[in-house]
């Protein structure tokens, strides 16, 4: 105990007395080693939460039973052993040298003894096993359930790592151990050349720790998109426009813009949200069905829970800080209603409050977006399982998925289920589709490919695999099988059909070896690749000829 110290508290007891007893008790408090001892283990404690799964601290007494376990065994079958032994070699007057040999290899043989009988006879039994459901394991439902799970990322909390260091209780513990170290350097250490080594420390520790209530507070991360500037006339890229601002990572915002048929586009309004969820689901059958690429919670092999109903208000106001006029129209008003943590982003239509499906229409360009122009037919296919459920035995009452198709979009006309089941739902197909579609398949063929020959009226229907060649009647023409594709090899960019979903055949078509044209030169080979969805989309591509001859 420092001298400094001992004044410190003489003081106290002299000055610090009847109604002032409160602030002697505060000073005593934040005086005490102790104090900075619980703070920082309550840091460390922040920190496991942060980062450490709930899981696996849920672990942590099957552990203390199981070390628990092990020290016991070696207490009491090699600790206790060679006490006894060295306390009979003592009484019989035995040396000191000999005494410590007894203690050093009986402790150490004993104990790998013990250990090994441990693990022969106790761990099998103390063990978990999952499969079978025997051994010891506390929590196992939390152990399970939140294996991967921290503790800001329950529902309620819902904090990313940067905003969980931010959060007021790591503040208030880092001030409390800050106010603390300043307090104790004060009333215990004298301020001299000896201690000046003691003092720095302290001031380290104090700057570190302010440092990281700062950084915590004010730190932010985000992305910004940074404009291609083009290139100068030497040659030289040239930097792109200033850019002041970037896209926060922490801070939630809902974009809104209202588009007429005037105006498809409108000005772009910014809304900062609070209290937004951010790693869990709520309320996904809200639009009653299910949310795409997910499903209904407890359904379509979906086990994420449910966490119920979802209530956020958006605000009003068109700007945080700013006096800028609205972009909307008066009376608008938004709020939030469910939110799915990972799902597939989906375009939804609504029209007059009447609900997609029964004979709303919506402006929609050829490729499934807004535009003004002629309205799509928008159609909902249910998909129900009739039978009933093999596990539980339930009938649905519900359908399992709503397909939201339009027609008249390529791209969104197609869709498939689980990989098993394909629909297409077509409106105005063309005659001649509609005649192949209805082609019979050969037997036993994985594929079949329909041949036409219009000038002289042939056709047929052939079965096909790679390599496969196909003489068209007697027209002298070929057809060489080079590629069966479930989907393009590249993404359809044809205009109306952009991110479309065919199988694709690639056929080599040799002509007759006679002459072709006026002109008397042969016709030459070209692969033609057949969209089998959409076979108007069809292109030849001619083999690339010579190049120029030296000129």
């Amino acid at each position: 105990m420092s001298a400094k110290w001992i004044r410190a508290k003489r003081w106290d007891r002299e000055h610090l007395r009847g109604p002032l007893l409160p602030v002697k008790w505060v000073l005593r408090a934040l005086s005490s080693v102790w104090m900075a001892v619980v703070l920082l283990v309550l840091v460390a404690l922040y920190g496991v939460l942060a980062s450490v799964p709930l899981g696996l601290i849920a672990l942590v007494p099957t552990w203390l039973v199981y070390g628990t376990t092990l020290v016991g065994a070696v207490l009491l079958l090699a600790l206790l052993p060679t006490w006894l032994l060295g306390g009979l070699a003592r009484r019989a007057g035995a040396g000191q040298a000999l005494r410590f040999t007894i203690w050093v290899f009986g402790l150490l043989v004993l104990s790998l003894g013990a250990i090994a009988l441990w693990y022969a006879l106790a761990w099998p039994v103390l063990r978990y096993d999952a499969v079978r459901g025997t051994g010891v394991r506390f929590f196992g439902a939390l152990v399970d359930s939140h294996k991967s799970l921290q503790f800001r990322r329950l529902p309620g909390v819902e904090m990313s790592e940067l905003e969980f260091y931010s959060w007021w209780p790591l503040s208030l513990i880092l001030g409390l151990f800050i106010l603390n170290l300043v307090v104790t350097t004060f009333r215990r250490i004298e301020f001299d050349v000896p201690r000046i080594g003691v003092i720095t420390v302290h001031t380290g520790i104090v700057t570190i720790a302010l440092g990281s209530m700062v950084y915590a507070g004010l730190k932010q991360e985000g992305d910004t998109l940074l404009a291609y500037g083009g290139i100068s006339e030497g040659g030289k890229p040239r930097p792109g426009p200033m850019v002041d601002g970037f896209y926060d990572n922490n801070d939630t915002a809902l974009w809104i813009s209202e588009a007429s048929a005037d105006a498809p586009v409108g000005a772009w309004e910014q809304r900062r949200l609070a209290g937004v969820p951010r790693y869990n689901d709520y309320n996904l059958n809200v639009i009653g069905r299910d949310v795409v690429g997910l499903g209904v919670s407890g359904r379509g092999g979906n086990s994420a829970p449910d966490f119920g109903p979802l209530d956020v208000a958006v605000p009003r106001m068109a700007g945080e800080g700013r006096d800028e006029p609205a972009k909307l129209a008066a009376g608008v008003a938004f709020r939030l209603v469910g939110y799915a943590s990972y799902a597939e982003l989906a375009r939804e239509w609504k029209m007059n409050g009447e609900a997609p499906g029964e004979g709303a229409e919506r402006d929609a360009g050829p490729s499934g977006g807004l535009s003004a122009g002629a309205s799509q037919r928008i159609r909902d296919v249910e998909v129900w399982l009739t039978d009933p459920d093999p596990e539980t035995g339930e009938v649905d009452t519900e359908p399992r998925r709503v397909i939201r198709m339009l027609p008249e979009v390529p791209a969104k006309r197609i869709d498939e289920v689980g990989g098993l089941l394909g629909v297409e739902y077509t409106i105005g197909m063309d005659e001649q589709r509609w005649r192949d579609l209805q082609s019979p398949i050969p037997a036993g063929a994985p594929h079949a490919l329909v041949v036409e020959h219009p000038a002289s009226g042939y056709r047929n229907v052939f079965p096909i695999r790679e390599g496969t060649e196909i003489p068209v009647g007697q027209s002298g023409y070929r057809v060489r099988i080079k590629q069966i594709l479930a989907e393009p090899p590249f993404p359809i960019i044809t205009r109306g059909y952009e991110g479309a979903k065919s199988s694709v055949l690639i056929v080599r078509v040799i002509p007759a070896g006679g002459a072709g044209g006026e002109s008397g030169t042969p016709e030459p080979e070209y692969d033609r690749w057949v969209y089998s969805r959409f076979p108007q989309i069809g292109q030849d591509l001619l083999d690339a000829g010579p190049g120029p001859g030296p000129g």
